[in-house]
């Protein structure tokens, strides 16, 4: 009878290893292509976001355009034709809920069609997009607000269009505070060039 003495089979413990190893590859290529998916997610949302923006600061040079400075600021009374709100007869409200601190931090609006007229409306223009939520794991948080700078003059008016977006995935306090962006849109009173 012939002895194969030279001939010898994988351990038990070869076997282990080799699976924990390859284990393991396995787990960090699907963390790290989970987390380009989820930084992927999160440019879109951003760029939207940035568009959100840039289409706010549009509206509201339109609504400048459209108007007397004093529609602008005050707008009009009245239900016939319907009245609107103005930049400052907006009612008082406070956005910009900061998730550190659990404060609101200032007073925003945003520009929206009512009754068919473009006009400020008071708070933020804020998204939740239930798509985002169930593949982060948590409400994402977009908004669009616009705020009045504090070196605005009488005629003319210093606005600060902030936007931003949550990370998706992210659930780290500063989160919201990481991902924001704004625009600087001054808007001068433009009576005087109006033609008659």
């Amino acid at each position: 009878m012939k002895r194969f003495n030279n001939q010898r089979g994988d351990t038990l413990i070869e076997i282990t290893i080799a699976l924990a190893i390859l284990s393991s590859v396995l787990l960090s290529a699907y963390v790290v292509a989970n987390r380009a998916y989820l930084v992927g997610l999160t440019a879109s949302e951003r760029a939207r976001q940035a568009s959100l923006g840039q289409r706010q600061a549009e509206l509201l040079t339109f609504f400048r355009d459209s108007h007397t400075w004093a529609q602008f600021l005050d707008g009009v009374k009245g239900a016939a034709p319907p009245g609107y709100e103005g930049i400052n007869t907006r009612k008082p409200n406070h956005c910009n809920f900061d998730k550190a601190t659990g404060k609101y931090t200032s007073q925003c609006f945003h520009m929206e069609t009512k009754n068919g007229i473009l006009q400020p409306q008071t708070g933020p223009y804020a998204l939740r997009d239930a798509n985002l939520q169930k593949i982060g794991g948590e409400l994402n948080n977009s908004f669009v607000d616009i705020r009045v700078a504090a070196s605005s003059t009488p005629d003319s008016i210093d606005f600060i269009i902030l936007y931003g977006t949550d990370a998706v995935g992210d659930t780290s306090a500063n989160n919201a505070l990481r991902n924001k962006s704004h625009v600087y849109l001054t808007l001068s009173n433009v009576d005087g060039l109006r033609s008659p």
